[in-house]
């Protein structure tokens, strides 16, 4: 519980220190770069407090002259930070609103550049899905979890359409990335999802994968790639165990 507690303390640490460092710094750099980079360094401090050894493979496999979509599997609340801390360059993540009810919090994801997708609201949604597609096509990565929520037993849960109909859209590379072990260091029903245990977590980043621009943005058509994805992220789980 100490471990908890302390993971946790180094969090809003990070939370203060980036803003602070934006509020100091964003005259002369652009604000969410700042955050974000406060946030990468941040996040490896909690990773090592809270003794997550984190074993991450196929780093080459992410391209370095475009803008991609990171997709990845969501076991628990500690894989926004092994991605913070290991996924190179820029990017932001696709998150739901309803995590960020503590404003300063909001405040801090919202200054990293981070989208926050209003579930319970489909105008809400809808604009914010727009925004991703605009800064997708601007050049920007972004990070998504097409599961929509976190799996309390390590198991690949339902990919969401919603994901795949951005995927259509943006026509951009998608890196496939499974998360395996990290629901064991942080189990969703247990203290809220808040509690930390030490333990190791394996990263496997896939192949970028492409879908034909001539594809129709229509619901079968994300059908199809919601199957492929999830397919995908099912085999970087079985040979990362």
């Amino acid at each position: 519980m100490i471990r908890t507690i302390f993971f946790w303390l180094a969090f809003w640490g990070t939370v203060f220190s980036g803003l602070l460092t934006a509020l100091l710094l964003s005259f002369f750099y652009k604000r969410e770069e700042i955050v974000q980079r406060v946030a990468a360094l941040g996040s490896r401090v909690m990773l090592w407090i809270g003794k997550v050894r984190v074993e991450i493979s196929g780093l080459e496999n992410i391209p370095k002259e475009e803008n991609v979509i990171f997709l990845s599997n969501h076991q628990s609340g500690v894989d926004i930070f092994i991605l913070r801390a290991f996924l190179p360059g820029y990017f932001r993540f696709v998150l739901m609103q309803q995590v960020f009810n503590i404003p300063i919090f909001k405040n801090f994801a919202a200054q990293g550049g981070q989208i926050l997708v209003d579930l319970s609201n489909s105008k809400q949604a809808l604009i914010a899905m727009r925004k991703v597609i605009s800064l997708l096509r601007r050049g920007e990565s972004i990070s998504i979890f097409p599961e929509g929520t976190r799996s309390p037993d390590g198991r690949l849960l339902e990919f969401k359409d919603g994901a795949s109909m951005l995927i259509l859209e943006a026509n951009k590379p998608v890196v496939p990335i499974a998360i395996s072990g990290s629901y064991k260091v942080m189990q969703r029903d247990e203290l809220y999802g808040l509690r930390l245990r030490p333990g190791r977590v394996k990263v496997k980043i896939g192949r970028p994968l492409t879908f034909a621009e001539s594809q129709e943005v229509t619901l079968e058509n994300a059908r199809k790639i919601s199957a492929k994805l999830k397919e995908t992220i099912k085999d970087l789980l079985h040979e990362s165990s």
